[in-house]
């Protein structure tokens, strides 16, 4: 499948361009119901640190995470 999460992190980056999601979120859904049959929690070890730093970002601009300063979700 994949070899690290640098190479699964560019299989999303790829797939949000070729689906043309606006964000990852919505790209990380769609691979979770349409192509894997993974657990949403092995899927997030998979990310590499740039796209879990979008992922906050989507997050905390939707008002979904309170303000940590410092704190990250992983």
């Amino acid at each position: 499948m994949y070899k690290d999460a640098n190479e699964f992190s560019l299989y999303i980056e790829g797939l949000k361009e070729e689906k043309a999601f606006d964000t990852y979120t919505e790209t990380i859904v769609w691979f979770y119901t349409n192509e894997t049959d993974h657990e949403m929690t092995e899927i997030a070890k998979m990310l590499n640190s740039k796209i879990i730093g979008c992922i906050e970002n989507e997050a905390s601009a939707a008002g979904l995470l309170k303000d940590t300063p410092g704190v990250r979700l992983m």
